[in-house]
């Protein structure tokens, strides 16, 4: 990278006595007068192609429809943000120096492509935030005594008339790496003018090599003149295309090769739309390190990822290009948690649509904005102590429709003076949870434009809006002062404190078309007053729009003691949100306690997660995820793995009623397996359920008197269900066993069984309320009986079999009570429920046996219809109270449907050797419900 040279009317000459530096000195101007051995290995390094191609990470931008290349330089801020004759604003079109009669003694000399970037990551340069200014300086081959304050690109026209190689050869489409003798003092000036390059321009060139060279190596070591603009400028300058690297070790060419080299003489640009030359970005030289953007440092990038240190950063249209156009994507200034912002001027953002994020720190005393202190520029006026600045400026350009700049923090920023400064433009500021903004003068201060505050962390010091400012302020629970302005929008958080917001308000204006928004952000006891304004001198009115975020409540607002004091009502009731019968009786319990104020321990976390929800339709559905569940699930499962036993049962008899009375007359053992997948469609207040049961089931059975056998069954069978109401699971064993007989004689047959079921239940239901999140958990058990008969007629014509059914099931469900636990307050304490099923049945069976010989035996298939009703038709229903306090409440599932219908299919074989097997698969449906019933048996006749 190459220097900018200070004009001498800017800066007296400054001896410099580091002997690194000097030995460079020498280095270059013996390199100078032989460059033998010294001349660049990479030729692109001192070549610029065609305008347009690329190579060596040259960047290339387009004004006026012609392609500029990108350029960088190492200088002093004041040269673009000063008063004079060399005044400029910012980026933009641009002349250099040009101070008439010297211009031929002055030059901005700079870098091209990623020379910069590659210095700046090797690992062998050390280059760190501390040093950076000075790694630079020594790279730019200047001492490094930290002197610039400004890294500055420019977009060059890229020909010969406008940039060059500072050596007696200025053609910058052109190297011979091979003939050193056409370089260096001693080479000659091309006799022709360089391609592209004017007479004129050639000769101000050779003019101004001629200047320079005199002062650089005519007495490198001799004091300075008394007088300093004409002292001469001393620096290790090879002329060979690239800058010399000095340090140490000066042995070598890889040692002392530094970056390309080339310059723009004095005078060229204009300040005109349609210059050669346009400063492209101007960057703070610490902040510089933080831009990295597809691969290189800088190329006029507006945003900024700051993880480590930094002193000053200045971002926005007036120092970068290439700022972001549209408001849907922002340019960015992020402070990683492991970055900060200290010890220089703080953050100084230009123009609007800007998300300044802080997650590390920006803190300290910081001096005036694009201050100087090498030209003794005095900066910005009034910008000193300011840790964040947003100065929503436009002169450069319109800002993108509806852009703001935005201010997110979850760090510190702190400031001897003012945390946070918005000059003009509309802003939004946030302040999360763990976030600090502190200032002594003020904490944030609103020159301009609307702004809207949000606290959720801590602010220390005044907001303090200027007169005109319109603020919409969000405190949250946080005392704050807020001084001059127009507060056109208040938010603040309530909870069970008597006291929130606590806004201290000195001249600022608060009336009646003002609005309060009151977020609730816990319990609050009805007939709560909270204090919101004091010191209200500016309150000349109470706000005619009270806005609470819960439908719970409303807000009336008094002034009379000159300050602002609400007054919450729960003016509703929790049930008049219900849109059920179960959530209006268990939010009637919940309402009751808070009415009276008799909320106690956990029940006040409760009853603060419902005041802090905002509709009524999300807090009937947290009552319901409180209220038990009652969507059927325990009830119908058990019934359906009682029943699903008592159907191996039945059809392990059927294989009796097929065969002659001889055969009935030894002792059958039998086993059976069992699974069924039920499924409730939503219904009433339920979402429905699914639930899988498997078991099986072993039985004895013995003929007893003719045609009538007898025998014992017992079984195991596990279910397990998953409801769509609160994520809530039942998982069920159930423990079976049955007494049972078969009379069959000729065509027709009579069934019967005795039963009784042991079940264990274990639940869980998640307790969901806002952002409170609990699972109940309950373990309790129940019994069941039951009795059967049912018969059946066969008629038999070539072979087939059709048979009437008719049937007839008891059964009685009891299920214990029990208290929850893991849920806090939300736990129930539920009573016992008894439940009943009456239930007949009318259907038909057509089987067709089949004869597969002496040596096989016989295969049945049969098909099965038959139409159930359930006289009585309980639904699941219970009553139940909070383990936190209040009253009991009644909770009642849906109605189920009475009728359902089974359609049925069987497989029987049975062989020779006195084995038989079944298959038998049955599926039930009625009303918004289905169920699929398999059973696997196989039995051994003795």
């Amino acid at each position: 990278m190459a220097a900018i040279l200070i004009p001498q009317t800017a800066l007296a000459w400054i001896p410099y006595s580091d002997a690194n530096y000097n030995d460079a000195v020498d280095k270059a101007e013996t390199i100078s007068d032989s460059p033998t051995g010294w001349l660049p290995t990479d030729g692109s390094i001192i070549t610029i192609p065609t305008p347009g191609a690329s190579g060596h990470g040259l960047t290339y931008d387009t004004y006026n429809s012609q392609q500029y290349l990108i350029t960088r330089t190492l200088t002093n801020v004041s040269f673009y943000f000063n008063s004079g004759t060399q005044t400029m604003t910012g980026i933009g079109p641009y002349k250099t120096f040009d101070v008439t009669p010297t211009q031929n003694k002055n030059a901005s000399w700079m870098t091209t492509g990623d020379d910069a970037t590659n210095f700046i990551d090797d690992p062998n340069n050390g280059v760190t935030p501390a040093n950076v200014i000075k790694s630079l300086e020594k790279s730019i081959g200047v001492p490094d005594n930290a002197a610039h304050t400004a890294y500055v690109e420019y977009a060059i026209v890229p020909l010969n008339e406008y940039l060059m190689r500072p050596s007696r050869n200025p053609d910058i489409t052109s190297y011979d790496s091979t003939h050193p003798e056409n370089y260096g003092y001693y080479a000659s000036f091309p006799v022709a003018t360089p391609s592209g390059m004017t007479d004129a321009t050639y000769t101000r060139f050779k003019a101004y090599y001629n200047y320079w060279y005199g002062y650089n190596f005519g007495d490198p070591h001799a004091a300075p003149p008394t007088d300093p603009t004409s002292a001469s400028y001393v620096f290790p300058w090879l002329q060979a295309g690239y800058t010399f690297l000095w340090g140490p070790d000066q042995s070598s060419l890889a040692a002392i090769q530094g970056s390309s080299e080339f310059i723009i003489l004095g005078g060229t640009g204009a300040w005109t739309s349609d210059s050669v030359v346009y400063v492209y970005g101007i960057y703070s030289p610490q902040s510089y390190l933080y831009t990295k953007n597809n691969g290189q440092y800088g190329n006029g990038y507006a945003s900024f990822n700051i993880n480590g240190s930094c002193d000053t950063v200045w971002a926005g249209d007036a120092f970068q290009k290439r700022v972001s156009a549209t408001s849907a994507s922002p340019n960015e200034i992020t402070i990683t948690s492991a970055g900060s912002v200290s010890g220089g001027q703080g953050i100084l953002v230009w123009s609007l649509n800007y998300n300044v994020s802080n997650y590390g720190t920006i803190s300290g005393a910081t001096a005036l904005k694009l201050a100087d202190a090498v030209k003794a520029s005095a900066g910005m006026t009034g910008t000193g102590n300011i840790a964040v600045l947003f100065k929503g400026d436009t002169s450069f350009g319109a800002p993108p429709a509806g852009s703001v700049n935005r201010l997110t923090n979850s760090g510190t920023i702190s400031s001897p003076g003012i945390g946070v400064k918005v000059e003009s433009g509309d802003s939004i500021i946030t302040n999360n949870a763990g976030g600090t903004i502190s200032g002594t003068t003020a904490a944030i201060s609103i020159a301009a434009g609307s702004t809207t505050i949000t606290n959720r962390g801590t602010i220390t010091g005044d907001i303090a809006l200027a007169a005109g400012v319109t603020g919409s302020l969000d405190i949250g629970n946080t005392a704050l002062t807020v001084t001059d302005g127009y507060l056109s929008a208040l938010t603040f958080t309530a909870n069970s404190s008597t006291d929130f917001g606590n806004l201290t308000t000195t001249g600022t204006s608060v009336d009646a078309s003002s609005t309060v928004n009151v977020t609730v952000g816990g319990y609050i006891p009805n007939g709560t007053p909270f204090q919101v304004i004091s010191t209200g001198a500016g309150i000349t009115a109470v706000p005619s729009t009270i806005t609470p975020s819960s439908p719970i409540f409303t807000f009336s607002g008094d002034n009379s003691t000159n300050n602002l004091i609400l007054t919450a009502t729960r003016a509703r009731s929790y049930n008049s949100f219900a849109s059920n019968s179960n959530t209006t009786n268990l939010g009637s319990v919940l309402n009751t306690l808070a009415m009276n104020n008799t909320a106690t321990g956990d029940m006040v976390n409760i009853l603060g997660a419902l005041d802090s929800l905002t509709s009524g339709s999300t807090i009937n559905q947290a009552l319901g995820n409180m209220a038990p569940n009652m969507d059927n699930s325990s009830t119908q499962t058990s019934q359906a793995t009682m029943n699903q036993f008592l159907s191996t049962v039945f059809a392990h008899l059927d294989a009796f009623k097929n065969v002659t009375s001889d055969a009935l007359k030894g002792p059958d053992v039998w086993a059976s397996g069992f699974a069924s997948y039920i499924h409730q469609d939503p219904r009433d207040t339920s979402n429905g359920y699914n639930a899988t049961v498997w078991g099986t089931a072993l039985g004895l059975d013995i003929l007893a008197l003719d045609n009538l056998r007898l025998g014992p069954s017992g079984g195991f069978a596990q279910d397990f269900v998953r409801t769509k109401d609160s994520s809530s699971r039942t998982d069920i064993n159930s423990y079976q066993g049955a007494l049972y007989g078969s009379y069959a004689k000729d065509a027709y047959y009579i069934d019967s069984a005795v039963s009784f079921a042991y079940n264990t239940y274990d639940t869980s239901r998640t307790v969901t309320i806002g952002a409170l999140n609990r699972t109940a958990t309950g373990d309790y058990n129940g019994q069941q009986y039951s009795a059967y008969i049912g018969g059946g007629y066969k008629f038999t014509a070539k072979n087939i079999e059709l048979t009437p059914l008719a049937s007839f099931q008891y059964t009685h469900l009891r299920l214990n009570g029990y208290t929850e636990s893991g849920a806090g307050a939300a736990d129930l304490k539920v009573d016992p429920q008894d439940y009943d099923v009456a239930q007949t049945g009318l259907g038909m069976k057509l089987g067709y046996p089949l004869d597969l010989g002496a040596k096989t035996g016989r295969l049945t298939p049969e098909l099965k219809f038959k139409w159930l009703y359930d006289w009585v038709g309980d639904a699941q229903q219970s009553t139940a109270a909070f383990t936190g306090g209040g009253g009991s409440f009644g909770t009642k599932g849906f109605t189920p449907a009475q009728s359902s219908y089974d359609f049925g299919a069987k497989v029987t074989l049975e062989t020779v050797n006195f084995i038989t097997l079944s298959l038998n698969y049955d599926f039930e449906l009625k009303e918004d419900f289905f169920g699929h019933y398999g059973v696997a048996e196989v039995r051994y006749r003795f």
